[in-house]
Order: structure tokens, then sequence, then C-alpha cells
């Protein structure tokens, strides 16, 4: 298992960060990794919504299908993510810091089959692409460049 874990600092107020978050259809304009998030059911976030989100890794597109576990509004929004070759639990928790709010993103990824045996060629290489998507995170709560 890999462990991305990275702490951000946003202008954006709790509520309006959130908000953002948890539509993760969103995460295809801040994680360049991500090439499209479709939302699969209607309303708002909730337990048990899923989005379909096509990756690109190593010039490969890999379909995976993210499910909402858990989330308790305005502090903590969890999701699970299949694809074929890889499994993942998206931890987000926020905490207000007096005129922004501080987000913990923490992934764990889980590879299965032969691509468990790379595992260890692909750590720094996950992690620099977690430390991007939050990067682009920031920027898209409106904090300035790093």
């Amino acid at each position: 298992m890999i462990r991305l874990d990275e702490t951000i600092r946003v202008p954006a107020q709790i509520d309006r960060a959130f908000a953002y978050l948890a539509k993760w259809e969103h995460i295809a304009e801040w994680d360049p990794g991500v090439t499209s998030a479709d939302k699969q059911f209607d309303g708002p976030p909730k337990v048990g919504g899923t989005y379909a989100l096509d990756y690109s890794f190593n010039g490969r597109s890999m379909p995976m299908t993210y499910t909402i576990t858990d989330l308790h509004h305005p502090h903590r929004l969890v999701l699970t993510g299949e694809a074929k070759q890889l499994s993942a639990v998206d931890t987000i928790t926020l905490k207000s810091d007096g005129d922004g709010t501080e987000i913990r993103y923490v992934a764990d990824l889980t590879f299965r089959g032969v691509t468990r045996l790379f595992e260890g060629f692909l750590k720094s290489r996950l992690k620099r692409i977690g430390r991007e998507a939050v990067e682009g995170l920031a920027t898209a709560l409106g904090a300035e460049p790093a």
C-alpha cells in the first residue's frame, strides 16, 4: 500500500471548501491526472453516490469508480475508488483556520495483481502526482500557487 498524505491551507471558508470537494466531479479541475469525472446519481452529494473517473497514468487511460462512503459536512469526506489493478481510499478532513481552511488529504492506494510488483517503483512518482493534485486544489480554492 502507498499512502499519500498532504495538508494545505486555503483562503476559502470551510463551508465553501467542503461544498466544492464534496462535488467529486470537480476533481478533474484540480487533479492533473484526472481527465474526466462524471457524477452517476441525482441530487446533492450523499453516501453511496458514485462517480465515473478516467485517470491518465504513463500515457494510459484507467477508468475508476469512486463512491462516497462517509460524508460529515463540513469536516470529513471519504471516497473509495476501484479500478482493475487498484483500489483507493481518499480521506479528506477540513478544519476551520480563522479566515480560511486547513485541508488534509490522505489517499491510501492498494495495487492488485501484477501491478503490486511495481509498487516500489511507482511510489515516488505517485507522491509527486499527489502533491501536484493538492497544489491544484489549493489554486482552485483561491490559494496562491506555491
